[in-house]
Order: structure tokens, then C-alpha cells, then sequence
């Protein structure tokens, strides 16, 4: 009797975490939380395709393996105090 009420806990967990990696929003907020967490303010998550082709770096899957979570780091430009162009420019005047 045990057997049957344990096999139906394991299908409603299976179940469960199927259906929640399925949704990519509640799967792209959670990775945006972990990557603000970590103190990266400047990035994008976007979703893609399974089979598209990307620039950027996959970090996770959703809607059943048919879509794709990719992260791209956007690039930082230097304040203008630390451009050389800009000390150059301090200094000529």
C-alpha cells in the first residue's frame, strides 16, 4: 500500500517540475534575480529558439527543451575621467 501512494508523489513531483520549467518567465525572472545577486546590473536575457544560433551564453531551457535562455553581457563604456582620450583632452587645454 505503501508503493502506489510513493509512486504517485514521485509522478506529481516529476509533474510539478516539468510544468515549471516549461514557463520561460518565471524561469528568466529567477536566472535575472541570480544574476543581479551576483552584482551584474547591465545584461539581457532574451529566449530564443532551441535550434537558433547565439552570440551569447545559453543558461537554461524552457518550454520543454523547444526554447532557449540566453545571457549577453552588455558592454560597459569607460567613464570619461579614465579614457585616455579624455585625459588628452584635460591636459591640451
Amino acid at each position: 500500500m505503501l508503493k502506489p501512494s510513493l509512486l504517485s508523489i514521485v509522478v506529481w513531483v516529476c509533474t510539478g517540475s516539468a510544468n515549471a520549467a516549461s514557463n520561460c518567465d518565471d524561469l528568466m525572472a529567477q536566472i535575472d534575480a541570480k544574476i543581479r545577486g551576483a552584482g551584474v546590473m547591465r545584461f539581457t536575457l532574451t529566449t530564443l529558439t532551441a535550434d537558433a544560433t547565439v552570440s551569447g551564453k545559453v543558461v537554461g531551457t524552457c518550454e520543454r527543451g523547444s526554447r532557449k535562455i540566453v545571457y549577453e553581457a552588455e558592454a560597459t563604456s569607460p567613464s570619461p575621467a579614465s579614457s585616455p582620450a579624455a585625459g588628452a583632452a584635460m591636459t591640451a587645454s
